[in-house]
């Protein structure tokens, strides 16, 4: 009997405690996408550290993003450690290759620091995973910038193409030789309008698929 008198009395203060603590436990979920990596070509998949769903809970749990986080939300880093917990959002199957989305938990007894953890902590992994999509898109920007600049020089030269035809003083064999180079001028323009509109799909496929976010 003093055994079952004591479960309850402990049980009663620890009760007490609790409740005179705030009583309410919070738990804040952020889903992140890792991103599926594309050669170059854009049609084998790669394996990096986007298609492993281990690498969010190895990230999330580094000794240096969790006392950076700590520090910013007010939460004790052994306590953010042992709160925070990963998980494949179900219906990945490994055997697909698909990239899975992981869900990130932190729980706590302030809602603010530990929605604040959670999505700091979610952050931190997708600019962990990203490296190569975002150095792929940084590429496939420059080249589109590229390609604009040339699609500009090709407008100007088609502006001074057009007023040397139309020039009273040009020869008939000069006319020639000015609609010779018109039409290269054309033939290219109508390359580079094809390889940019590439470069754009390219693009939207390592923002959107390739990047995790």
């Amino acid at each position: 009997w003093w055994l079952i008198l004591s479960g309850i009395v402990i049980g009663g203060l620890t009760g007490l405690l609790f409740a005179s603590s705030g009583g309410e436990l919070f738990q804040a979920h952020t889903t992140v996408y890792l991103g599926q990596p594309l050669a170059t070509s854009g049609t084998g998949q790669l394996q990096t550290l986007q298609t492993n769903p281990s690498s969010v809970g190895q990230i999330v749990r580094g000794q240096e993003l969790v006392r950076a986080v700590a520090e910013e939300v007010g939460i004790r880093p052994a306590a953010l450690r042992r709160n925070t917990s990963t998980r494949s959002v179900s219906g990945f199957v490994t055997r697909s290759g698909q990239t899975p989305l992981v869900e990130i938990t932190v729980r706590g007894t302030n809602r603010d620091n530990v929605t604040q953890a959670a999505t700091l902590l979610a952050n931190a992994v997708v600019e962990e995973v990203s490296n190569y999509a975002n150095a792929k898109i940084a590429s496939l920007e420059g080249v589109l910038a590229e390609q604009d600049a040339e699609l500009i020089d090709l407008e100007q030269r088609e502006d001074d193409i057009d007023n040397a035809i139309s020039a009273e003083e040009a020869t008939d064999i000069e006319r020639a030789l000015i609609a010779i180079g018109s039409q290269s001028v054309n033939q290219r323009r109508g390359v580079l309008i094809e390889d940019r509109a590439k470069t754009e799909l390219d693009l939207t496929v390592a923002r959107e698929v390739e990047q995790g976010r």
